[in-house]
């Protein structure tokens, strides 16, 4: 074993953070539009006001808001091309599944507001959850509330916004009330707990920043920092690059270790169970994160053991207390994958559940990211992308009569002649996939709901997350296509309808690449293929 001096490994820790630095200010950019002017308002509100007006006054009941709620709701959707509009109907769906104790459209309104414009997210979804907690007496949906609020002070915590984090908790001690639930009530008790000792040991944290402003590596000041960061609000990406260059031998030998991990099943291996054992020696917050990273370790490494060693790590998997957070990987990039330097992917998707996956995907792969709703066609500069990747039904943007005309995706296409790379994912049918045409791509109608692999080719694609894919080979395709061009197949169709086609093709064109399926994952939550298709791009897209 190589011993590197000290001041060797400081230096190594500063280049992997500074690292970090550069991914984490790009990492979570929104695309986000203005929020329209109160005049824009008010001509939208009038003509709303046409359209639902009676309806409005006429929802008397419970059940009457909220299926007007979740029908403004599915109608703001439709209007991506009328800010004002959008913005006035997703208020109204807000306020009217409020009024009708619906918690789950109207917290959906407040994320769309949040997803789509420029708003304080938190504070409107702060204002959703005061205003249920009123009025929320069913003690499933007050589960459900709580879960949702108990989030909210979690994306608190992440802002250091620690006052409105414990006005939070008396909504959430209100709530837990209508619950019913002992364990909840238990549980609320420890985050109770757990801001008290944020806000106590925060004035410390601060103190430390200050001396690091001065001096980055002093070693005191950064286990002070790091042990607030990491065990105290969750950040294991800042807190553990900071614990490596702290006092704490322990601490330093296995943040270290973070920084260097590979894509070893030993190594990895290595790292959980040296998080495990340490975890042992501490108490409360610190504990329980050293066993989340433990167990997040332990679950990338279980389908690749067997035996007795399978079995000890089943078992402290389930000694963790849940959920187990997402492991958010630091410094690790898999064994011979490209080098993106600082360019990023774009993820573009309107469902959340989709854009939740492929976010967590580029945590988990170490791709820095931005996301938005939609695509802009008035976007002039694709140049600091390297990959762009759109979900479900999200080439229905370009549907409209602006959009269909050919120079209306000339920037794109310029983008991807240069070196970028496109990756399309389904719509219904096939539909508003006319500028594929340009790649050689035509779509028709015909559905499949499971794939074939292309021996030689899928195991590429899949490599590293087998355990993710379906036993049954269910994955739902909501058209078909054909390929005219020089391309390569990753999965072909199952199924009655055209079976042995392509379902996920990737071609070359020109110093670009285009990725294309009509697979739908939102369709029939066949999530996994995201995550699929972006450890494929992480690894340098190998065919």
């Amino acid at each position: 074993m190589v011993i590197l001096p000290a001041w060797r490994q400081t230096l190594m820790v500063l280049v992997l953070a500074a690292g970090l630095l550069a991914t984490r200010a790009g990492e979570a950019g929104e695309a986000r539009v203005a929020v329209p002017g109160e005049a824009a308002q008010a001509a939208a509100r009038k003509t709303i006001n046409e359209v639902f007006g009676k309806q409005w006054e006429a929802a008397r009941t419970a059940a009457a808001r909220q299926a007007l709620a979740a029908s403004v709701l599915d109608q703001a959707g439709k209007l991506a091309d009328d800010p004002a509009g959008q913005f006035v109907l997703l208020e109204m769906a807000r306020d009217m599944a409020v009024r009708g104790d619906d918690p789950k459209t109207a917290l959906a309104a407040a994320d769309a507001l949040d997803a789509t414009f420029e708003v304080d997210g938190l504070a409107i979804k702060a204002d959703t959850v005061v205003r249920l907690a009123g009025s929320v007496t069913d003690a499933e949906q007050a589960r459900m509330l709580l879960e949702q609020t108990l989030d909210l002070v979690d994306t608190a915590v992440s802002r250091q916004a620690f006052a409105q984090a414990q006005e939070l908790m008396k909504t959430v001690a209100k709530i837990a009330y209508k619950a019913r639930d002992k364990a909840l009530r238990e549980r609320i008790d420890g985050y109770r707990q757990w801001i008290d000792e944020l806000v106590r040991d925060h004035p410390r944290y601060l103190e430390a920043m200050k001396k690091l402003d001065a001096d980055p590596v002093d070693p005191e000041a950064n286990l002070i920092a790091g042990r607030f960061l990491w065990f105290g609000k969750g950040d294991s990406v800042w807190g553990i690059p900071m614990l490596a260059l702290g006092t704490d031998a322990e601490l330093k030998r296995l943040a270290l270790a973070e920084l260097k991990v590979t894509d070893s099943i030993d190594q990895r291996l290595e790292l959980a169970d040296g998080w495990w054992e340490h975890a042992a020696k501490e108490t409360g917050r610190a504990q329980q994160q050293m066993r989340w990273r433990a167990a997040g370790w332990y679950q990338l490494v279980l389908p690749k053991l067997s035996g007795l060693l399978k079995a000890r790590v089943e078992k402290r998997l389930g000694e963790v207390s849940r959920p187990v957070p997402p492991l958010r990987l630091l410094a690790v990039r898999p064994r011979g994958a490209p080098d993106f330097g600082d360019k990023k992917v774009l993820l573009i998707f309107g469902h959340g559940a989709e854009m939740d996956t492929a976010k967590a995907a580029c945590d988990k792969y170490n791709l820095a990211y931005d996301s938005a709703s939609r695509y802009d066609r008035n976007k002039e500069d694709y140049s600091a992308y390297r990959t762009i990747m759109s979900g479900s039904n999200d080439m229905d943007y370009w549907g409209d009569e602006e959009g269909k005309k050919p120079e209306s995706f000339c920037r794109l296409e310029a983008w991807i002649n240069s070196g970028g790379h496109l990756v399309v994912l389904g719509s219904w049918n096939g539909r508003n996939n006319h500028h594929m045409g340009r790649f050689g791509i035509g779509t028709s109608y015909y559905h499949s709901a499971s794939f074939e692999p292309v021996p030689g080719v899928t195991e590429k694609l899949f490599a590293g997350n087998e355990d993710l894919v379906p036993a049954d080979c269910r994955l739902q395709s909501v058209g078909n296509f054909k390929v005219s061009v020089p391309h390569t197949v990753l999965l072909k169709r199952g199924g009655k309808a055209y079976p042995g086609e392509p379902k996920l093709v990737t071609l070359v064109h020109q110093k670009g690449r285009v990725t294309f399926t009509l697979v739908e994952p939102d369709y029939k939550k066949d999530y996994w293929i995201i995550t699929v298709l972006l450890s494929w791009i992480a690894r340098g897209c190998p065919t």
